[in-house]
Protein backbone atom coordinates (compact mmCIF):
# COMPACT_ATOMS: atom_id res chain seq x y z
CA UNK A 1 0.00 0.00 0.00
CA UNK A 2 3.02 2.70 0.79
CA UNK A 3 4.24 1.90 -2.78
CA UNK A 4 1.22 2.26 -4.20
CA UNK A 5 0.72 5.77 -2.44
CA UNK A 6 4.23 7.00 -3.09
CA UNK A 7 3.66 6.62 -6.77
CA UNK A 8 0.43 8.32 -6.56
CA UNK A 9 2.49 11.17 -4.90
CA UNK A 10 4.76 11.52 -6.94
CA UNK A 11 2.69 11.56 -10.03
CA UNK A 12 0.16 14.29 -8.72
CA UNK A 13 3.08 16.19 -7.75
CA UNK A 14 4.58 15.51 -11.03
CA UNK A 15 1.22 16.88 -12.97
CA UNK A 16 -0.90 20.35 -13.16
CA UNK A 17 -4.54 19.63 -12.01
CA UNK A 18 -4.29 16.44 -10.16
CA UNK A 19 -5.38 17.83 -6.37
CA UNK A 20 -7.00 15.18 -4.54
CA UNK A 21 -6.66 17.21 -1.33
CA UNK A 22 -9.59 17.17 1.65
CA UNK A 23 -10.13 21.40 1.55
CA UNK A 24 -13.36 23.05 2.22
CA UNK A 25 -13.43 23.83 -2.00
CA UNK A 26 -12.29 20.05 -2.46
CA UNK A 27 -13.55 18.40 -6.02
CA UNK A 28 -12.72 14.80 -3.87
CA UNK A 29 -12.58 13.85 -0.53
CA UNK A 30 -8.95 12.60 0.61
CA UNK A 31 -7.13 9.25 -0.62
CA UNK A 32 -8.67 7.00 1.93
CA UNK A 33 -7.59 3.65 3.47
CA UNK A 34 -11.06 2.74 3.99
CA UNK A 35 -11.03 -1.26 4.38
CA UNK A 36 -7.78 -1.13 6.56
CA UNK A 37 -9.26 0.84 8.70
CA UNK A 38 -12.42 -0.37 9.08
CA UNK A 39 -10.40 -4.03 9.71
CA UNK A 40 -8.68 -2.08 12.64
CA UNK A 41 -11.97 -1.04 13.77
CA UNK A 42 -13.47 -4.60 13.53
CA UNK A 43 -10.65 -5.72 15.47
CA UNK A 44 -10.34 -2.99 18.04
CA UNK A 45 -14.33 -4.48 18.27
CA UNK A 46 -13.74 -7.46 18.95
CA UNK A 47 -10.91 -7.15 21.29
CA UNK A 48 -13.37 -4.71 23.52
CA UNK A 49 -15.53 -7.66 23.47
CA UNK A 50 -13.39 -10.30 24.66
CA UNK A 51 -12.19 -7.60 27.52
CA UNK A 52 -15.86 -6.71 28.37
CA UNK A 53 -16.17 -11.20 28.80
CA UNK A 54 -13.39 -10.82 31.14
CA UNK A 55 -14.88 -7.81 32.99
CA UNK A 56 -18.03 -9.42 33.01
CA UNK A 57 -16.75 -12.98 34.33
CA UNK A 58 -14.11 -10.49 36.98
CA UNK A 59 -17.68 -9.01 38.08
CA UNK A 60 -19.38 -11.71 38.59
CA UNK A 61 -16.93 -13.06 41.01
CA UNK A 62 -16.07 -9.38 42.43
CA UNK A 63 -19.97 -9.04 43.29
CA UNK A 64 -20.06 -12.84 44.80
CA UNK A 65 -17.08 -12.16 46.85
CA UNK A 66 -18.31 -9.37 48.53
CA UNK A 67 -21.71 -10.83 49.56
CA UNK A 68 -22.57 -14.42 48.42
CA UNK A 69 -26.69 -13.49 49.23
CA UNK A 70 -26.60 -10.25 47.13
CA UNK A 71 -30.32 -10.15 45.11
CA UNK A 72 -30.16 -9.87 40.91
CA UNK A 73 -30.87 -5.98 41.59
CA UNK A 74 -27.98 -5.31 43.81
CA UNK A 75 -25.73 -7.80 41.90
CA UNK A 76 -26.37 -6.11 38.88
CA UNK A 77 -25.87 -2.62 40.64
CA UNK A 78 -22.21 -4.12 41.55
CA UNK A 79 -21.04 -5.27 38.39
CA UNK A 80 -22.40 -1.82 37.04
CA UNK A 81 -19.89 -0.33 39.42
CA UNK A 82 -17.12 -2.41 39.09
CA UNK A 83 -17.69 -1.94 35.05
CA UNK A 84 -17.61 1.36 35.75
CA UNK A 85 -14.48 1.38 37.69
CA UNK A 86 -12.39 -0.43 34.88
CA UNK A 87 -10.62 1.09 32.35
CA UNK A 88 -12.56 1.68 28.52
CA UNK A 89 -12.36 -1.28 26.34
CA UNK A 90 -12.27 0.54 23.11
CA UNK A 91 -9.06 1.86 22.01
CA UNK A 92 -9.86 4.77 19.42
CA UNK A 93 -8.13 4.60 16.23
CA UNK A 94 -7.19 8.20 14.35
CA UNK A 95 -8.82 8.39 10.96
CA UNK A 96 -5.75 10.76 10.19
CA UNK A 97 -3.61 7.70 9.79
CA UNK A 98 -5.55 6.57 6.97
CA UNK A 99 -6.26 9.19 5.11
CA UNK A 100 -3.82 10.98 2.69
CA UNK A 101 -4.08 14.22 0.73
CA UNK A 102 -2.49 15.28 -2.07
CA UNK A 103 -1.88 18.93 -4.33
CA UNK A 104 -0.22 19.38 -7.16
CA UNK A 105 2.26 22.18 -7.33
CA UNK A 106 1.66 25.28 -8.73
CA UNK A 107 2.97 24.62 -12.08
CA UNK A 108 5.24 21.71 -13.62
CA UNK A 109 6.65 20.74 -16.65
CA UNK A 110 4.12 19.00 -18.34
CA UNK A 111 1.91 20.12 -21.20
CA UNK A 112 -0.89 22.31 -18.75
CA UNK A 113 2.71 23.84 -17.40
CA UNK A 114 4.31 24.25 -20.85
CA UNK A 115 0.78 25.73 -22.09
CA UNK A 116 0.60 28.38 -19.06
CA UNK A 117 4.37 29.43 -19.86
CA UNK A 118 3.17 30.29 -23.86
CA UNK A 119 0.14 31.55 -22.82
CA UNK A 120 2.26 34.07 -19.92
CA UNK A 121 4.75 35.01 -22.91
CA UNK A 122 2.36 35.55 -25.64
CA UNK A 123 -0.08 37.61 -23.25
CA UNK A 124 2.94 39.51 -22.28
CA UNK A 125 4.12 40.26 -25.65
CA UNK A 126 0.63 41.33 -26.97
CA UNK A 127 0.55 43.50 -23.93
CA UNK A 128 3.80 45.38 -24.57
CA UNK A 129 3.16 45.67 -28.40
CA UNK A 130 0.34 47.35 -27.46
CA UNK A 131 1.21 49.41 -24.89
CA UNK A 132 4.64 50.15 -27.61
CA UNK A 133 1.65 51.07 -29.98
CA UNK A 134 -0.08 53.58 -28.08
CA UNK A 135 3.10 55.25 -26.43
CA UNK A 136 4.01 55.84 -29.81
CA UNK A 137 1.24 57.24 -31.17
CA UNK A 138 0.82 60.15 -28.42
CA UNK A 139 4.33 60.77 -28.68
CA UNK A 140 3.68 62.23 -32.38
Amino acid sequence: VSGALNTLRKYIYSNMNTNLDSGPNAIYPPIQLKYTYQRLVAQAELQAIVTNNQYAVAANAYCIKQNPNYSLQQKTTCEEQYFESQPSTIPSIPTALYEYDFQSPIWSPDLAGYSLLVSGGSLIAIASVFIHNRTRRFSK
